[in-house]
């Protein structure tokens, strides 16, 4: 496995009225990176970018070691993303999102999925229109991290729960 968990080289995002980058950065495994700017800096942009949202001006983006258009679907088994505009209204209940969500990772972690789900006091029944934000928030985060081993990343802070120092982080952020 490679030791560097994500590289971005050059990589430039354009807008009309905004251009992020050039940005070139390396995390290692085992680290904790975060991102910290103003509002409109291109914090979350940087994120979508890694995992497919939208399309390069120019450079490249690698998670694992795999590239992240060309293997597309390794980078999504290998890195977890939770971020606040994420939608699991389509999947009607949580055990159904788990369960769509279960089929893409191999690494399924169900021990970890059944623990988060009691310390946030959520069962799988529960329909997802019903979900406060801070639930619908915790689905998202569950279902990066029971799904991924390897890395995970999230646009918006955790719940209490899961902030343990040398684990996790909270705000824009990879956890490698």
């Amino acid at each position: 496995m490679n030791d560097t968990r994500l590289e971005l080289d050059a990589m430039v995002r354009r807008y009309p009225k905004f251009t992020l980058g050039p940005v070139s950065l390396t995390v290692p495994a085992g680290s904790i990176t975060g991102l910290v700017g103003p509002n409109g800096a291109g914090k979350s942009t940087l994120m979508e970018s890694i995992f497919g949202v939208g399309g390069l001006a120019s450079g490249h983006i690698r998670v694992c070691g795999f590239d992240h258009e060309r293997d597309e679907l390794e980078v999504k088994r290998r890195a977890g993303y939770a971020g606040p505009d994420l939608f699991y209204l389509n999947w009607g209940r949580v055990d159904k999102a788990m369960r769509f969500v279960r089929g893409l990772h191999p690494d399924w972690d169900d021990a970890l999925a059944e623990k988060l789900l009691a310390e946030w006091e959520m069962t799988p029944g529960m329909k997802i229109a019903t979900l406060s934000h801070g639930q619908r928030t915790k689905l998202a985060l569950l279902l990066a991290l029971a799904g991924v081993r390897n890395c995970w990343c999230w646009t918006s802070p955790p719940p209490d729960s899961i902030r343990r120092p040398g684990r996790f982080c909270s705000g824009n952020c990879w956890l490698s």
